[in-house]
């Protein structure tokens, strides 16, 4: 009689599974991404150029003014042209869905993400290489 994973768990005597069969969360594993994202909240009345590292992946984020301009970034601060600024008149970027372990702000306000059980130190590409 053949035996299923099932039976040699209750048995105790499986001892490897083959990661083809069950990949590890990583950023390329979809469910990870399928499945509802963990909520993570910040905000500041004084950020300035200020990195926020997220805990996992962010399988969505959303950038919120309190008062006054938001600029933020997802390369090495927000001087220069690589920055996203939320004007003064609007009060939300609304969500994006990006896949990111880290960002930076400047300005008056608050970010909400999802964040994904993706280890952040899974990301393995270079932001800066899709910027201009």
């Amino acid at each position: 009689m053949s035996y299923f994973d099932i039976d040699k768990r209750r048995a105790g005597t499986l001892t490897h599974i083959s990661a083809s069969m069950h990949p590890a969360p990583g950023e390329s594993h979809v469910p990870s991404y399928e499945i509802s994202a963990i909520p993570y909240v910040t905000a500041s009345t004084a950020w300035s150029d200020t990195k926020i590292s997220f805990p996992g992946v962010t399988q969505w984020i959303q950038v919120m003014s309190t008062s006054g301009a938001v600029s933020f970034s997802f390369i090495d601060g927000v001087a220069g042209n690589t920055s996203f600024k939320l004007p003064a008149t609007s009060n939300s970027t609304g969500i994006m869905r990006i896949r990111a372990g880290e960002m930076w702000i400047t300005g008056n306000g608050s970010v909400i993400a999802g964040v994904t059980n993706i280890t952040s130190a899974s990301l393995r590409y270079d932001v800066s290489q899709f910027s201009y």
